[in-house]
């Protein structure tokens, strides 16, 4: 199905939106990875936080790649937008 129900403008806000997001989860990623090194810091907050990295690095390759299908013109339907 053709993209019909995006404007340029949306389109345009929505890769913003992604870049943001994955720029907040490399800084998340990189408080848990001062924590997860912190040998001040509680083993439980460490071991949480050696788990943390992994997600929120998932979660910004995520956005990344999403933003980049969205500018190279994927159809937001297959990348699973609903209306």
């Amino acid at each position: 199905m053709p993209d019909i129900t995006w404007t340029p403008a949306r389109r345009s806000a929505e890769i913003s939106f992604l870049r943001v997001e994955a720029e907040r989860c490399d800084a998340a990623r990189e408080d848990a990875r001062n924590t997860a090194d912190d040998p001040n810091a509680r083993p439980a907050d460490r071991d949480f936080s050696r788990r943390a990295i992994t997600a929120h690095q998932d979660n910004a390759d995520h956005y990344r790649a999403t933003a980049h299908a969205l500018e190279s013109g994927a159809d937001p339907v297959e990348l699973g937008y609903t209306s």
